[in-house]
C-alpha cells in the first residue's frame, strides 16, 4: 500500500472500499472518503468540512459522514498550522482560514498577517469588507468574516509583533468582537495584558493607539 499526503488529503492505493471507509472512520479530520474501484485508490478529505462537489466523478464512490460537525474556528481542529475551512455559524460551506498552532497554546484563527510588504495593504472599504492577500503569506481575512466569526462565540484578540533582530511582543484583550456592516463593523475589545502597548484595530489592520 502506498501513501501519499498533503495538509487536506490522504491518498491510498492497494486497499478495498471497506478499508477506505475505515480509514476515513479512524481520522478525527476526516469528513468524507472516495473510492475508485478500477485503481482500486482511496482519498479521504482531512479538511474538517466537506462541501458536495458540483459535479460527481462516475469512477469515484463519495462517502460523506454524517454528523459531522465543522470546525467553528481554529480552536476546533486538532492539527499542524496550515490553512483550513471553518465554518462559524455551521450554516454554510464556511471560509478559508489559517490555523496558528504553536503560538500560546495554538488554536488560534488568524485574520491579518504582514511579513514584508509585498502585498497592497491601501485598499477600499469593499475589499476590507470582503479580504484580499494570500492567506499562507500577507492577508486581510475581512470584516464580513470577522463578525460572522465573533459574533458566534466569546474570543480572545492578540498581537504578535516580531521585529528584524527575532525578538517578539503581544498584546492581548480577552475581550474581542466585530459589529455587522450597519455598525461599520465596530470593534469591541477589552481586558488588556501584554508588553507591546494597548492596540485598536481600524479596517486597515492594527495599529498604536
Amino acid at each position: 500500500m502506498k501513501i501519499k499526503d498533503n495538509l487536506y488529503v490522504k491518498l491510498f492505493t492497494g486497499v478495498s472500499e471497506l478499508q477506505c471507509a475505515y480509514s476515513c472512520f479512524a481520522n478525527e479530520g476526516c469528513c468524507a472518503s472516495g473510492y475508485n474501484k478500477g485503481l482500486m485508490e482511496c482519498s479521504i478529505d482531512l479538511s474538517y468540512n466537506c462541501c458536495p462537489p458540483n459535479e460527481t466523478d462516475i469512477h469515484w464512490n463519495t462517502l460523506y459522514r454524517d454528523n459531522f460537525p465543522p470546525p467553528r474556528d481554529c480552536g476546533d481542529i486538532k492539527g499542524l498550522s496550515g490553512v483550513y475551512t471553518i465554518n462559524p455559524g455551521r450554516d454554510s460551506c464556511g471560509f478559508i482560514a489559517y490555523c496558528d498552532m504553536t503560538t500560546h497554546g495554538g488554536g488560534w484563527t488568524v485574520f491579518h498577517n504582514r511579513i514584508n510588504g509585498n502585498i497592497d495593504f491601501y485598499r477600499n472599504w469593499e475589499e476590507f469588507e470582503l479580504g484580499f492577500g494570500d492567506i499562507e503569506t500577507e492577508f486581510w481575512l475581512g470584516n464580513k468574516k470577522l463578525h460572522q466569526l465573533t459574533s458566534t462565540n466569546a474570543y480572545t484578540f492578540r498581537v504578535v509583533l516580531e521585529d528584524f533582530d527575532n525578538e517578539t511582543r503581544y498584546a492581548e484583550y480577552q475581550s474581542f468582537a466585530i459589529g455587522d456592516a450597519p455598525s461599520k463593523y465596530a470593534i469591541s475589545l477589552s481586558g488588556y495584558s501584554g508588553d507591546a502597548g494597548k492596540y485598536t484595530i481600524s479596517i486597515s489592520g492594527c495599529s498604536d493607539d
